[in-house]
């Protein structure tokens, strides 16, 4: 899921300009039991139209092989994050 979405902004920014905004959410217990790697369990993209500063897209993928995706809005995922979004 995260691939097709990265073709949809790839083909968005090549007829204007956008800015993309992307992190990663972790929960409570960073490193997982028998792991030596932080692996965050969401990751999301913004998408914003530079002009306008309208968010284009606000995405929210869980780290994991379910191919799921959420369009959501930036208040939305502001109250996910455990740490505040710049700007």
């Amino acid at each position: 899921m995260w691939k097709s979405w990265e073709t949809k902004v790839r083909k968005l920014s090549q007829s204007k300009p956008v800015f993309v905004i992307a992190g990663a959410i972790y929960s409570d217990q960073l490193l997982k039991e028998g792991h030596t790697v932080v692996k965050p369990d969401y990751c999301y993209k913004i998408i914003v139209d530079p002009p306008t500063g309208k968010i284009v897209y606000c995405l929210l993928f869980p780290n994991d092989n379910s191919g799921k995706v959420e369009e959501l809005s930036l208040t939305q995922l502001k109250a996910k994050l455990p740490y505040p979004l710049v700007p």
